[in-house]
């Protein structure tokens, strides 16, 4: 599966702030104590979208070898992402 960059992930703290404003005090005085730390939500990239990574399928290798176990067996392609392009501002 192709990962692109969609618009939620341009989520500000007034979004999510006022998100948290709609919701019941004793829910979001709750909320408010979690231990949020930044995150990303990965989803399935649009024709219209640009691809930022790749999660499963054959890793991209570009002329290495692909690493293996002991006896041979090679390892599994779990995600590749492009951390740059996460952190351009749109």
């Amino acid at each position: 599966m192709m990962v692109g960059r969609r618009a939620e992930l341009g989520e500000t703290r007034t979004d999510v702030a006022n998100r948290r404003a709609e919701l019941p005090a004793h829910v979001a005085e709750a909320f408010a104590r979690l231990p949020l730390r930044p995150a990303i939500r990965l989803s399935k990239a649009q024709p219209e979208d640009p691809v930022i990574g790749q999660l499963g399928g054959r890793g991209p290798v570009g002329g290495m070898l692909w690493p293996v176990l002991g006896d041979g067996t090679p390892l599994g392609f779990v995600a590749r992402l492009d951390l740059a392009a996460l952190a351009r501002p749109r």
